[in-house]
């Protein structure tokens, strides 16, 4: 179980989720773990907004797509 040390609320959320699992926390580390993927949910969705309202060089469809690929893990 997370110490009340762990507990605090940190940037960092993977050195947060490695201390609870390691520590045996798997419940806080699965709601973490549900959080961190509906701010990647939440990511794709407005980057796929502005590329649909926004004309696009290549460089920049290419970081877009690069970026919207790294969600899909």
């Amino acid at each position: 179980m997370c110490d009340a040390q762990d507990l605090r609320p940190q940037t960092d959320l993977s050195r947060e989720l490695r201390a609870c699992n390691a520590s045996g926390n798997a419940i806080g580390a699965e709601r973490k773990m549900a959080q961190a993927a509906d701010a990647i949910d939440a990511l794709v969705e407005a980057l796929s907004v502005i590329a649909s309202r926004n004309p696009l060089i290549s460089g920049e469809r290419a970081l877009m797509d690069l970026a919207l690929s790294k969600t899909e893990l």
